[in-house]
């Protein structure tokens, strides 16, 4: 994801987390009382990373940088400083990743294990990446194709 876009695996495992309003392939939107409690919990010097994995968005799948920018851009956010001072931190602390009718409440192992939500994540990860792979050997047929048509005779 060094490009910064999500592939459509990552947009759909992103999109199903209740943190999250909105998803694009450039993009995360966060919910008002994701980002409040995100705000919360970093002034009471809670880790920004924990605090969206406990949300079902695993940093290793949005990437660290993403996490970093929400952040910064919550810290300085007056429109979110008044919304937790007016309703407080309303997040519920067990959310439950919708993935059409597997909902897990367990997004955070207690005893230190693998939760079924990173499970999810790495099959679908592992997906992704071969119709990644896939989707590349389909654009270099292709083009072998087109100069054979094209009788070039230049097919390696």
């Amino acid at each position: 994801m060094s490009s910064g876009v999500l592939t459509p695996v990552q947009r759909y495992v992103i999109g199903g987390s209740p943190a999250v309003s909105k998803v694009t392939d450039r993009k995360i939107y966060l919910s008002m009382p994701f980002k409040a409690h995100l705000l919360a919990c970093v002034s009471r010097g809670g880790s920004p990373s924990a605090v969206f994995r406990a949300a079902g968005l695993d940093p290793k799948v949005i990437g660290y940088k993403r996490i970093e920018r929400a952040t910064a851009h919550v810290r300085g956010s007056l429109p979110v400083r008044d919304w937790l001072e007016r309703n407080g931190d309303v997040w519920d602390e067990t959310p439950r990743p919708r993935f059409d009718g597997i909902v897990t409440d367990d997004v955070t192992a207690r005893d230190g294990g693998d939760s079924g939500v990173d499970e999810v994540y790495r099959i679908l990860m592992a997906v992704s990446n071969r119709c990644n792979e896939l989707q590349r050997r389909v654009e270099m047929l292709s083009a072998r194709l087109e100069a054979v048509e094209r009788g070039s005779g230049d097919v390696s």
